[in-house]
């Protein structure tokens, strides 16, 4: 019988409670220990030792207080299934020995306690009674449970096993008959007496709430995520003045006041004849471009590398950009394409971009 009166799962819940809390606080406390054998501040050690037991054990006491009726019931009900399932299954019909032929016959059964999210099933066991004692275990749904062979090691023929039962425990030898290899496992089959815990009690009284300071945890609690949820407000609120203020230092040009930027700049470095070409409006606004180098003698790389890199100096407080796609030239003439940004969306992934950027360069 798997279901247990409902004391039996609250002592265990409260076991696993007094666990978990007793090895925060030791983490705490060897902390602590730590920054006053380093030679910090004794008084300012105490302080966060306290903070860290009220804001993680003590919280961590609540929340098993919390979960505790819904996980005792859970277990409650998971039993009492259990129960039912054992109590209830079919044996499957039509076993015969594989020996003599005889139907068998069921002599016990058992659960088969499946892994979290599975389902359990009951397996039963039967023997032959006419003289062969030979067994066999099937699952209520009718697929053999079929015990897989225990090969040497060595030769890998299958070993022969034989159990002693002793005073002291189990003693199983298994011996190959093929090359002689031999094994002996020993198990210890006495149940170990539970150890007293004198401090329990105490223990239970500190972390194993009361319904009354359960609830005084949740009222805390919700104090704690209001605070919490108030700061996430003032940092996102923050975060949004710090963007606008940015965006507002953004210099914002218009497609002729970038062409006069551009042309002035372009011209004393040695280029000419700076041409844009109709838009192109869809996701985003690119503006095409062509430039003629006017410098006689001067490398179709280095003009590249030169007008890239006047372009990502220059436009870099403004709201254009270079597309990353660069540019390329041909005969003397250069080609490449610039972005626009607008609207508030764009303007604050412009600055997202230069940030990632500036990390990478510091990196």
């Amino acid at each position: 019988m798997y279901l247990q009166h409902e004391q039996h799962y609250i002592d265990e819940y409260d076991r696993e409670t007094v666990k978990l809390c007793r090895d925060r606080e030791k983490r705490h406390r060897q902390r602590h220990e730590e920054l006053v054998s380093r030679g910090d501040n004794p008084d300012w050690a105490e302080l966060l030792y306290k903070w860290s037991i009220y804001f993680d054990v003590d919280f961590l006491a609540g929340e098993c207080w919390e979960h505790k009726t819904q996980v005792i019931q859970e277990r409650m009900n998971r039993d009492r299934a259990r129960d039912i399932l054992l109590a209830t299954s079919d044996p499957p019909d039509h076993i015969h020995c594989l020996v003599c032929r005889a139907k068998m016959k069921v002599v016990g059964k058992e659960l088969d306690e499946a892994p979290a999210g599975n389902q359990d099933r009951v397996i039963f066991f039967f023997e032959c009674l006419m003289g062969c004692r030979t067994r066999r275990a099937f699952f209520s749904t009718g697929v053999e449970l079929r015990p897989k062979a225990h090969l040497c090691p060595k030769c890998r023929h299958q070993l022969k096993i034989e159990t002693v039962r002793g005073s002291d425990g189990l003693t199983m030898t298994e011996t190959c008959p093929g090359c002689g290899y031999t094994d002996t496992i020993r198990f210890d089959l006495k149940v170990p007496e539970p150890q007293p815990d004198p401090a329990f009690v105490a223990d239970r009284q500190r972390f194993c709430l009361t319904d009354e300071q359960g609830r005084e945890y949740l009222k805390d609690k919700a104090d704690q995520d209001l605070t919490n949820d108030l700061a996430k407000m003032r940092e996102a609120n923050n975060a949004l003045k710090q963007m606008a203020d940015r965006i507002a230092k953004i210099k914002i040009l218009t497609v002729g006041d970038l062409e006069r930027r551009l042309v002035a700049l372009l011209e004393k470095h040695g280029y000419g004849q700076l041409n844009f070409n109709a838009p192109d409006v869809g996701k985003f606004f690119i503006v095409p471009f062509t430039l003629r180098d006017i410098t006689k003698g001067r490398k179709e790389s280095d003009a590249i590398a030169e007008v890239q890199k006047l372009l990502k100096s220059d436009l870099a407080p403004s709201n254009w950009r270079l597309m990353t796609d660069g540019i390329y030239s041909q005969l003397g003439i250069l080609v490449g394409r610039l972005r626009g940004y607008e609207r508030e969306s764009e303007l604050a992934e412009l600055l997202g971009e230069s940030k990632r950027k500036s990390k990478q360069v510091k990196s």
